[in-house]
């Protein structure tokens, strides 16, 4: 009986999968555990203080992943067509959710990340 791999004997994309999950994971925890080290040392305060002023860099960073993605798109689908075979008329639609993802993409930053919803509603309060 031959032994195979553990990554030969499951599905190509969920090797994958699973490797990038274990990756944000592992990164999520050291945030976690550096915040935990900060708050010990400093106090609440002084994590608030470093947030606020790393918070341009995040919004730099969210909109130069959304930059990113959407101007990628049709290289990326592209790609993704030849290597998983897909056909004509898949690939056509994938190509037209492009500003679809983008728009939503802008909604989910505007609505959640910016306060949004509660901006509009403090407009319509007066």
């Amino acid at each position: 009986m031959k032994s195979r791999s553990l990554s030969k004997s499951w599905k190509p994309g969920l090797f994958w999968f699973v490797a990038l999950n274990g990756l944000f994971v592992v990164l999520a925890t050291l945030t976690g555990i550096l915040l935990a080290r900060q708050v010990e040392q400093s106090g609440l305060d002084a994590v608030d203080g470093g947030l606020r002023a790393a918070s341009p860099w995040f919004t730099g960073i969210r909109i130069t992943l959304m930059a990113t993605a959407v101007g990628f798109w049709p290289q990326w689908v592209v790609f993704l067509a030849r290597r998983q075979g897909w056909p004509e008329r898949r690939t056509a639609f994938m190509l037209g959710l492009r500003w679809r993802v983008a728009l939503w993409l802008a909604v989910v930053e505007l609505v959640l990340v910016q306060n949004g919803y509660a901006v509009f509603m403090r407009l319509l309060a007066g």
